[in-house]
């Protein structure tokens, strides 16, 4: 685990398993023709909701293992495994000695990593674990840099021989700033043109200039705080026969904010952009009961387990979707971004109506207009001429 940075990475070492981490669905999987929700992702063995909606990218220093279930799963974890399904296993207080890890590493674009954690007995009958870790890097395009931050921690207590009692806590907080691409551009604008990259039907090329620019809105972000608390009751009801209980909560905040799609305007040779705003708000309440059987039946090593699972969902969504206002324009070279639109106190059933007032001085302002505190979003775009440009960043 030490060697990859991220659990998505680790998982990856399954043969025939890639993962991707496009802005919008981080840590997603492909395998064997199947793509996203077609592979369940479980966190200690529970499921929280679609890949493409609650995956998120965390650091492996706080992993035990990934486990990667190939092929149709659906009876073990229900619809949306017909590809595989992929477990990610918490480190968890363990019986034995004490023991204390560290992880300091450090490279290209400022990447550094930091983790920290510890397990062992307190006393007779306790144990416990403890680990934190946080991953944090930029990249060679302009404003895309990400921080991922993860607390994991349980305690075991052995009530007697046979009946023991885990309670543990997790947290977790990704901040990330996307890039959702360069933008193509005419030949004609297009003075450094890098080849063998795109090949346009219309003959639109990317400019070696624009390749590092980020043109995303300034205050864009794709961020999440997840937070799991646990009590799991085991009971060796005998040698061969167990009982496991497992309450379990679930919260999460996702937020994504952003410009999604850009397009090279050439008759202005400026960037229209549009608008994106969706947050969430996840909370699950859960039971699972398992009874499990190792031993031999009719003379052959075998392991039989029956359980259920039931558990309560709350879900809300607040969602912005604007679509492409064609006046919001960003310039090629230097990108100077205001922030960008978000509810304020808006009821769900409310549409939000949006106005574009553009002033003497060649900036351009986007005025939000709802039964709030009147805010200026503003877009506070520099215009710079088509002509002669020239290699400018902010």
């Amino acid at each position: 685990l030490r060697t990859n940075r991220t659990a998505a990475e680790v998982a990856e070492g399954s043969t025939g398993l890639i993962y991707g981490n496009p802005p919008g669905d981080p840590s997603v999987f492909s395998f064997r023709g199947f793509t996203e929700n077609q592979i369940t992702q479980l966190y200690d063995g529970i499921r929280v909701g679609p890949a493409t909606m609650t995956s998120r990218p965390f650091d492996s220093f706080n992993l035990e293992r990934v486990e990667v279930l190939k092929g149709p799963s659906s009876m073990l974890y229900g619809e949306g495994a017909v590809g595989g399904a992929v477990n990610f296993v918490t480190k968890r207080p363990a019986r034995g000695k004490r023991e204390i890890e560290a992880l300091v590493g450090y490279g290209s674009f400022d990447s550094l990593r930091l983790g920290i954690g510890s397990g062992g007995p307190i006393g007779n009958t306790l144990h416990y674990r403890v680990d934190l870790s946080r991953n944090t890097s930029d990249t060679f395009i302009d404003r895309a840099d990400f921080e991922y931050l993860n607390f994991t921690s349980g305690v075991l207590w052995d009530i007697n021989d046979r009946v023991s009692l885990q309670v543990s806590f997790d947290a977790s907080r990704d901040r990330i700033s996307p890039y959702w691409g360069t933008p193509l551009v005419t030949p004609a604008f297009g003075a450094k043109p890098i080849s063998g990259i795109v090949d346009a039907d219309d003959g639109r090329v990317i400019d070696e200039r624009l390749r590092d620019k980020n043109y995303n809105v300034g205050d864009n972000t794709m961020e999440s705080d997840i937070y799991w608390g646990r009590g799991k009751l085991n009971w060796k009801l005998s040698d061969s026969w167990e009982l496991r209980n497992e309450l379990y909560y679930f919260n999460a905040e996702r937020v994504w904010r952003n410009s999604e799609t850009y397009t090279f305007n050439a008759a202005t040779g400026l960037i229209d952009r549009d608008r994106f705003f969706v947050a969430h708000d996840q909370q699950i309440i859960g039971n699972r009961l398992e009874v499990k059987s190792d031993g031999p039946w009719f003379g052959h090593d075998n392991r039989f387990i029956v359980g259920t699972d039931a558990n309560d969902l709350d879900f809300s969504a607040r969602v912005f979707l604007p679509g492409v206002i064609a006046s919001t324009h960003s310039t090629l070279y230097r990108v100077i971004l205001g922030p960008s639109p978000r509810p304020c106190g808006r009821r769900k059933s409310e549409p939000m109506r949006c106005s574009l007032k553009i002033s003497s001085k060649s900036r351009q302002s986007f005025r939000s207009r709802q039964d709030c505190e009147p805010s200026q979003y503003g877009l506070n775009v520099r215009t710079l001429e088509q002509t002669a440009p020239s290699d400018r960043t902010a």
